[in-house]
């Protein structure tokens, strides 16, 4: 009676799986109904059926995800951009919190937003702390 439980519990975590792809939802929940599956086949109570699928679930999770997570992150992009972080500069246009101020480093004008929303005014020497998308975080020296 529980084979058709743990076979359809397979299907509907793989197509859920396939739904999400590269999420790795539910990808855990079907090894370990087929974990229950085999319990099952082996005539064992439901409870230990129940039991094997809850412990290898949990070991499926905690053993291939993070190799899961290594290798499916996708491409990473190395732009050279975080060998700002650290330089000083002076600052071109005033930096507000409600208004980008603006610096220049190698020919590049760059957008900045300050680290504390402190205002800073144009012609302050700043420290680029961090990079932001598109936008330096820098403090005012």
């Amino acid at each position: 009676m529980y084979f058709w439980f743990w076979l359809v519990l397979i299907v509907i975590a793989i197509v859920i799986e396939v739904l999400t792809a590269t999420s790795l939802v539910s990808i855990w929940f079907a090894v370990g109904a087929v974990a229950g599956l085999i319990a099952n086949q082996l005539n064992l109570p439901f409870l230990t059926q129940a039991i094997f699928f809850f412990i290898t679930s949990l070991i499926a999770l905690l053993t291939l995800r993070p190799l899961a997570k290594e290798y499916l992150r996708g491409n990473i992009v190395a732009t050279n951009a975080d060998r700002l972080i650290g330089m000083h500069t002076t600052l071109l246009k005033t930096s507000k919190l409600d208004q980008y101020g603006e610096v220049k480093i190698n020919g590049i004008t760059w957008n900045t937003a300050n680290v504390d929303n402190t205002e800073i005014e144009e012609g302050s020497i700043v420290s680029i702390v961090a990079l932001s998308g598109s936008k330096l975080i820098i403090k005012k020296l």
